[in-house]
């Protein structure tokens, strides 16, 4: 499984947030535990 950070997105207050993409169906996430848990939860197997 690869946990790349492939994007970042600026915020309001101007910091910029990392962004990990789900390679399956590209779905961004905020932390790598949340790609985490979306991979275990639809049972994504790499």
């Amino acid at each position: 499984m690869t946990t790349d950070v492939t994007t970042t997105t600026e915020t309001a207050s101007g910091t910029v947030e990392p962004r990990y993409r789900c390679d399956a169906c590209g779905k961004l996430f905020r932390t790598p535990e949340a790609l985490a848990d979306h991979v275990n939860s639809v049972g994504l197997v790499y």
